[in-house]
């Protein structure tokens, strides 16, 4: 299945419902999405976000938005997460939420977590919504009175399961209807599973799965979807041991569960819930992968519309039980993968599949859930820039009116013409140059410096930022004017060779412009440069200290005293190398170069032409 991109046929009916339950989105609510994040210029949050309305966050994803950076939670959103799934614990303030919840195993794996310390009360209370024994949290006997939900979907369910990872779970399934609380309640939970281990808690021995009597009896769609769900999460239990299996994070554990029931039933059956899932991912790019939970079912998608092959990745990513691990089995920071990932937000397939989330086997429909894209507008020397944090992504609408915007990459960055120019590539840890100017000419005026010819791009362009798997990636977007871009005629060096082991190559420029100075000696001039290689983007400098006249470099007859070359590269420490050959003419109004420096292995060609600045010479 490809879960993002165009195409794809699903049944009249279930798009119907889909559609439905999608436009119950819109109407049950005024407020941005849940922890929406919004676009500088276009909305108030000024951060990027939701293009939509939807309802007002429920009281179990205002409880996960509390889980932190990595991934990991406190004990008091665990416990919120447990009010808002089951019900009230003494101790903790209690909303009064009706909201179906659909999945409590998140819950439970949650204040296992903590078991040791809760309070006797907290742990009783715990005890008596879920049954079971304190030390798995397991409903063992949930109350006296359960009925068993018919085994053939169960069979069916494990079967579909294992019929795409090429096993059966290989222990016994227990799939029963909850009866209510003493106190005569049932859990806003609509169905929870625990899977049961030996008294070591090693080996699982058997997967238990409650369900809410009305889920039991509603319609069949809709018990298959949640029963695919919570058997995921036995097949889950199977690959680690109690303990490890409670601490999981809820973006791996949960994010997978939602996926599977989802894929295999193409959305059918699916909750309001799922869609709301679908929503929070779907409108919130610049979110972390590591504090979502179960709107991290995208993220799955987008892996096997990569041509990842999702399915033989749950079980691995699950075993290596840390998130680093798991993303490091799913090769995350695969350049065909990362460079897709922020685009794909975009939704439409413009100018590329690349840009493409496209509705399909049940994914929101563009209208219904798409992010606002930031906006960056950008002129002659105006800096903006388009940041994406550590496993999240950026993107923004670009309308630049330079001369020349130049692109400056850390990370995983993509940039594309919305209307289909032709441009659309990944411009990773580099610097792009484009000629935006309204006539599409970006050559400089004639005796001006020889730049490359430029890729003649439009004014609107899109920009995505894919952060990586620890560290942020943005794009710094830079406007240059004709007066700025073309300002480094007095300076007309290139440069070719190897410094300090480093390669350096091209026309000296770089932003801001090279620096030349011509200071005035007796019978001639110090001019020092300083700037960029435009195909290496390194720093090099240099001086030439002679007379007025022409000399030939090396010569031995010269005073070496004030006759000489030397060029320099980049870094704190500078490597000097000295003229070896070649010659210089200088005058008082500038001069020429076809020169060699060396210093041992390290060899520099120099050549090319300079005017001397008018009027006092800055220092260099």
């Amino acid at each position: 299945m490809s879960a993002i991109g165009t195409g794809g046929n699903r049944s009249g009916s279930a798009r119907a419902a889909l559609a439905l339950l999608a436009a119950t989105i819109l109407i049950s609510g005024c407020s941005s999405g849940p922890g929406a994040t919004g676009a500088t210029g276009s909305s108030p949050t000024g951060t990027g976000g939701a293009a939509q309305s939807a309802s007002p966050p429920t009281a179990l994803e205002q409880a996960l938005d509390g889980i932190y950076g990595d991934g990991d939670y406190s004990k008091e959103t665990a416990l919120a997460a447990f009010v808002a799934s089951f019900g009230p614990l003494p101790g903790v303030a209690s909303p009064t939420s009706t909201d179906d919840v659909d999945d409590g195993t998140l819950a439970i794996h949650m204040v296992s977590t903590y078991w040791a310390e809760l309070t006797d009360e907290q742990r009783a209370a715990v005890l008596a919504w879920t049954g079971g024994d304190a030390a798995s949290v397991a409903p063992a006997a949930f109350h006296a009175a359960t009925v068993s939900i018919d085994q053939a979907v169960v069979a069916q369910a494990e079967a579909d399961i294992a019929a795409r990872v090429g096993h059966h779970l290989g222990i016994p399934i227990v799939a029963v209807v909850a009866s209510p609380t003493q106190a005569g309640k049932y859990p806003n939970a609509r169905a929870w599973t625990v899977v049961h281990y030996d008294p070591t808690g090693q080996h699982a021995l058997e997967c238990r799965i409650w369900f809410r009597p009305d889920v039991a009896a509603g319609p069949a769609d809709s018990l298959r979807f949640t029963m695919l769900h919570e058997i995921w999460h036995c097949f889950e239990g199977m690959l680690v041991d109690r303990r490890t299996n409670d601490s999981i994070r809820p973006w791996l554990a949960e994010g997978e569960a939602e996926w599977v029931a989802f894929d295999i039933t193409n959305g059918v059956g699916a909750t309001f819930g799922l869609l709301r899932h679908w929503y929070r991912y779907l409108t919130q790019p610049l979110k972390p992968l590591l504090i979502r939970t179960y709107d991290a079912l995208g993220f799955f998608a987008q892996l096997d519309y990569a041509g990842k092959k999702a399915w033989s990745l749950l079980e691995p990513m699950y075993a290596a039980v840390g998130s680093y691990a798991a993303l490091a089995v799913a090769n995350y920071t695969d350049p065909a993968f990362e460079d897709a990932l922020a685009s794909s937000f975009y939704r439409d397939g413009m100018p590329s599949d690349k840009w493409s989330m496209t509705t399909r086997d049940g994914i929101l429909s563009i209208g219904v859930a798409s992010a606002i894209p930031q906006v960056r507008n950008l002129a002659d020397d105006q800096q903006q820039n388009v940041e994406a944090p550590a496993l999240g992504a950026a993107i923004a609408d670009l309308h630049t009116t330079a001369f020349v915007t130049e692109i400056g990459t850390s990370g995983s960055v993509r940039i594309g013409d919305p209307a289909g120019g032709g441009l659309d590539e990944a411009v990773d840890d580099t610097t792009l140059d484009l000629c935006t100017a309204s006539s599409h000419d970006c050559t400089c005026p004639p005796g001006t410096i020889t730049r490359p010819t430029l890729r003649s791009a439009p004014q609107d362009l899109r920009v995505a930022a894919t952060g990586g798997l620890q560290d942020h990636a943005y794009a710094a977007l830079q406007g240059i004017s004709k007066a700025t871009w073309c300002r480094g005629s007095a300076l007309n060096l290139t440069v070719e060779g190897v410094i300090g082991g480093q390669p350096y190559s091209g026309v000296i420029g770089g932003y801001p412009p090279p620096v030349l100075t011509c200071d005035p000696r007796t019978n001639g001039n110090s001019v020092h440069w300083h700037g960029e290689a435009s195909n290496t983007h390194n720093e090099i400098g240099g001086e030439f200290d002679m007379d007025y006249g022409t000399w030939t470099i090396g010569d031995a007859t010269v005073d070496p005293s004030y006759k000489q070359i030397s060029i320099f590269g980049q870094g704190a420490t500078r490597v000097y190398l000295g003229g070896i050959s070649g010659t210089v003419t200088k005058s008082a109004t500038g001069g020429s170069i076809d020169a060699i420096a060396a210093n041992g292995a390290d060899m520099i060609h120099v050549q090319g032409t300079w005017t001397c600045p008018s009027g006092p010479s800055p220092s260099p």
